[in-house]
């Protein structure tokens, strides 16, 4: 199996199932937002920052703990408590070197939500998490893992997207369903792609988690009207080009007599010992000039004059033809919308990581 085989399936299905995980997703709380309760929610974060400092120097002590939670993440809580471990000196340079990027961030809770006391830890990226390709086989650059990062945990946690084990169930069933392939060839078909089942899982919410926020916050808000679309379709026309429904028989020398072959018609075609192909389209751009003139010079139901091969001769009977045409508007309706939204996509997900990066602390090591 290949793996953009993999690929392939896992991009076909990847926007149903965002928006289904979108659709689960839970508010925070918003009880007891007082406007007192929101300032004093605002001096503490404001005290906590400035105790990091505006350098953004790594807290050593912190990074030692940090570091033992590396591949400890619980799979059923996108955030890992930290647990502070003592490590020996000796060991500082083997272990913090793993670590690339650290990102600080503060629980979502609102106050007095039962929420409001829970521990988060920050956000780690290990040069292992660089180095290893994702499940569709793609080798991301540092600031484009970061950009995953930051939007996974505002997903599931500023926007409690719901990555339920059902869904993924239901992800993983239509995966298999759609590509008609078992339980065991899908496995063995992750671990092509260096991921364990259960790491794949893993990675497969994750993936469901962002596409259900840039649903969310992007694709859901892309909008260009039928006027301006109608004008694009006027300025930018195209054409379905000439095609050709046909078939070929092979006649094997000694068949038929040479007046039977120079006159072959529908009288010959059905006779015992001619083989026909199943029919077909040809378009033009895949026909040779030759052929198409040949073609062209017919009507459907007509056969051409059969041509000398080895062994026989060739023959073609043209079951249906269609001129090259100009597209409808209807036909070309969803690849002009995508192309007209296209820049307000990258110009909304621009604006959308600078929000994530001014919103978070980075610390690169």
């Amino acid at each position: 199996m290949k793996k953009n085989y993999l690929v392939l399936a896992l991009t076909a299905l990847a926007v149903s199932f965002a928006a289904e995980a979108q659709s689960e997703r839970k508010k925070p709380d918003t009880d007891d937002k007082t406007p007192s309760s929101m300032a004093a929610q605002k001096r503490e974060q404001s005290a906590k920052r400035s105790q990091r400092g505006k350098k953004h120097k790594p807290d050593v002590n912190r990074v030692l703990a940090i570091d033992q939670q590396v591949g400890q993440s619980d799979s059923n809580n996108a955030v890992k408590k930290t647990t502070s471990v003592a490590i020996p000196k000796e060991r500082l340079g083997t272990e913090a070197n793993k670590i690339l990027v650290l990102i600080y961030v503060t629980s979502p809770s609102q106050p007095g939500s039962d929420k409001e006391f829970e521990k988060v830890s920050d956000i780690i990226i290990t040069k292992l998490d660089l180095e290893r390709p994702t499940i569709e086989g793609r080798v991301r650059t540092l600031d484009e893992l970061i950009f995953d990062k930051l939007l996974y945990f505002e997903a599931t946690y500023f926007y409690r997207i719901v990555l339920s084990d059902e869904i993924i169930d239901k992800y993983i069933s239509s995966l298999k369903e759609q590509n008609h392939i078992s339980d065991e060839q899908l496995r063995a078909m992750f671990k092509q792609v260096g991921y364990s089942y259960e790491e794949a899982r893993e990675q497969l919410g994750m993936n469901q988690a962002i596409d259900a926020i840039l649903n969310f916050k992007i694709k859901s808000r892309l909008a260009v009207s039928d006027k301006v679309m109608r004008e694009f379709y006027d300025a930018h026309p195209e054409h379905e080009e000439a095609s050709y429904r046909i078939k070929k028989a092979f006649i094997p020398d000694g068949l038929l007599s040479d007046d039977q072959i120079e006159n072959f018609s529908v009288t010959y075609a059905d006779r015992h010992g001619i083989e026909w192909s199943i029919g077909y389209w040809l378009a033009d751009d895949e026909i040779t000039d030759e052929r198409r003139d040949v073609l062209q010079a017919m009507k459907p139901g007509a056969y051409s004059k059969p041509e000398q091969v080895t062994g026989g001769y060739e023959v073609i009977k043209l079951i249906d033809a269609k001129p090259r045409a100009l597209k409808t508007f209807e036909d070309r309706y969803r690849e002009i919308a995508q192309q007209l939204q296209e820049p307000q996509y990258y110009k909304m997900l621009d604006e959308f990581k600078k929000e994530l990066l001014n919103k978070y602390e980075l610390v690169y090591l």
